[in-house]
């Protein structure tokens, strides 16, 4: 079936397992015009992300260019180019060689891999960094970035970006648990990005985009949820990008940076899911979902006690990690932690008709 957006291949149900699935497909990639493009041509640069098809249950699929919702897997890929063509990817490198034609035959790996990003451009300059737990950071500029600016200058980017990916990775590995990946690969994909777009092991970035801490800080933290914590992105919007959106705003400001509500107030639940949200130049999938989201989890700290909800948070990575988590799961964790009733909290944020089902904690 095709819907005119996702081509769906319904594969039957009652086929044996353990099983092999052979997929021959081209891929056209042309320029995508609002910019956020997970797959697209942007000045040189090709992204690739969520640029193959995905073996699935029956969901909706993100037409604001966010990844979509998809069980981990492990990865082994080979990608032959031409020999000027610079690499960005998830997971490891693991070998390269000479491909019969002439080109160099790169081989990848990755596990528990929600996704598999590639980023390709004969511009990219790669420079390296190690996080105090052992995480390599590689962060890929392309030239266009980089036109015009002095070496002081480009030092001082590459130092910005650095410094935030350490510093974010040191208090999400204190607060919530392991990095869950051996890398992390922060890309420049071309001046056409309004910002930044997470994938495993990997983000999307402009590094023209200000401020460009925060920018780093939300994306890093996709890795703990989304990555890590997997959610129903477009059902449970508030989960990841609330979260995200938490500690773009606490990570940098010892979490005491709040968002207020807008004018006029959030124009829908916490809980809309993408088939109610609609893109009407007011912006207000971003407050009602990311900035709401984040109020949420603060006001649920508050609720709760910073030392209770930090235990809440390390028990959902502890009980999650590279699983799926439903609205009620993360609510029922938080729940369970607390030592008051977060239920008249919740059902101020939500619609869900089971809030009140779930069992304060005793």
């Amino acid at each position: 079936f095709y819907d005119g957006f996702i081509l769906g291949v319904p594969i039957p149900a009652d086929l044996p397992a353990p099983m092999t699935i052979d997929i021959d497909f081209r891929l056209s990639v042309g320029t995508e015009p609002s910019g956020w493009g997970g797959t697209s041509l942007d000045s040189g640069i090709l992204r690739l992300g969520y640029w193959f098809p995905i073996i699935s249950d029956l969901h909706g699929y993100s037409d604001t260019l966010d990844p979509s919702q998809s069980r981990v897997a492990d990865f082994a890929v080979t990608v032959d180019v031409p020999s000027d063509i610079w690499i960005a990817q998830s997971g490891v490198y693991v070998s390269d060689s000479v491909a019969e034609d002439g080109d160099t035959r790169y081989v990848y790996a990755g596990e528990n891999m929600r996704d598999f990003a590639l980023v390709l451009s004969r511009g990219f300059g790669v420079s390296t960094d190690v996080t105090a737990s052992g995480v390599e950071l590689r962060y890929y500029a392309d030239a266009w970035s980089e036109a015009g600016l002095s070496d002081e200058a480009i030092g001082y980017r590459q130092q910005r970006i650095f410094a935030t990916a350490q510093d974010a990775i040191a208090q999400l590995e204190s607060l919530i648990g392991p990095y869950p990946y051996d890398t992390l690969s922060i890309v420049d994909v071309g001046p056409t990005m309004p910002g930044g777009l997470e994938f495993p092991g990997l983000i999307y970035i402009n590094p023209t985009y200000e401020p460009l801490d925060r920018l780093i800080y939300h994306e890093v933290a996709h890795q703990w949820i989304y990555a890590t914590i997997g959610t129903r992105t477009l059902i449970d919007g508030w989960i990841d990008e609330g979260v995200a959106e938490f500690f773009e705003r606490g990570l940098p400001s010892g979490f005491t940076e709040v968002p207020s509500p807008p004018p006029g107030g959030y124009a829908y639940w916490l809980d809309s899911s993408y088939e109610e949200i609609t893109d009407d130049g007011t912006r207000q999938w971003y407050y009602s979902l990311y900035e709401q989201g984040a109020r949420f989890f603060y006001e649920v700290a508050w609720t709760m006690g910073w030392d209770p909800f930090w235990t809440a948070f390390r028990d959902l990575y502890d009980s999650y990690a590279f699983e799926s988590v439903s609205a009620a799961d993360v609510l029922a964790t938080f729940q369970e932690h607390s030592p008051t009733d977060l239920r008249p909290l919740f059902d101020e944020y939500f619609r869900y008709p089971w809030v009140w089902d779930l069992l304060p904690n005793r």
